[in-house]
């Protein structure tokens, strides 16, 4: 208990954070191998466990960096084509499901940053209403490509038939607890603390010494990166996505 009162105010949240988070989790599972939780609720919940990264992602940028960005559905669009896509290319080759779905949420994870890095590096040198506008835009250009592009998603109609993983509620619950506390870690860091500089006041961030372009390009990278995959997750629960999913309405 004196160890517990001599910690800092940051580290005593961390630990109520985190243990908040996995308690969470473990409820949740145990409700789960129970009768506590229907078919019904299930269905819900593992949509909601999809949605919280998804929030994290976005809460990245635009909560505590200050960069109100509109095309995030575009990055959600890019992770779940990318992981659906290799999900069915490996559907006869990896027979294990979870490493399966492992495969194709970092595979499409990790396209959508790029994608992101590669974006960011032009648009971020814009800021309020320009941004907005620019990132809305993008989210439109991923949509219209998507349809334009039947060889890879299948055009206008969409990708089907993509392999459900068992217990998919417990993996989502999984993606969803190392995104909380990966995002978090990043928050509480001295990365973190740059991001809210940035949003505080950039140009004191700058005098400070803050490379803000810099930091400002690996936040838009990280979300997009959490976007992608929050929209695998998705796709894995409704096997069967199409471009309009993926709209910003």
């Amino acid at each position: 208990m004196r160890q517990l009162g001599q910690m800092k105010k940051s580290t005593k949240n961390s630990l109520f954070t985190y243990t908040l988070v996995i308690a969470a989790f473990v409820v949740v599972q145990a409700l789960r191998m129970g009768p506590g939780v229907g078919a019904m609720l299930e269905g819900q919940l593992i949509p909601i466990c999809a949605y919280i990264v998804m929030a994290l992602a976005l809460n990245l940028v635009v909560g505590v960096s200050g960069e109100l960005s509109l095309g995030h559905a575009g990055f959600m669009s890019i992770g779940a084509f990318a992981g659906s896509a290799l999900a069915l290319a490996l559907q006869s080759t990896v027979t294990l499901s979870p490493l399966r779905l492992a495969l194709a949420m970092v595979f499409g994870a990790v396209i959508a940053a790029a994608l992101g890095f590669l974006i960011g590096i032009p648009v971020l040198r814009l800021n309020g209403d320009y941004l907005a506008i620019v990132t809305l835009g993008f989210g439109f250009i991923i949509k219209i490509l998507a349809i334009n592009n039947p060889q890879i998603t299948n055009g206008a109609i969409g990708l089907n038939d993509i392999p459900q993983q068992p217990h998919l509620l417990f993996w989502c619950g999984l993606f969803a607890l190392l995104a909380t506390g990966m995002i978090l870690q990043l928050v509480w860091s001295k990365y973190g603390r740059m991001m809210k500089a940035i949003r505080d006041d950039e140009d004191a961030a700058i005098a400070m010494g803050v490379n803000t372009f810099r930091i400002k390009t690996c936040a838009f990278a990280t979300s997009a990166f959490f976007e992608g995959i929050g929209g695998g997750l998705l796709a894995s629960l409704l096997t069967t996505i199409s471009p309009g999913l993926f709209d910003f309405m």
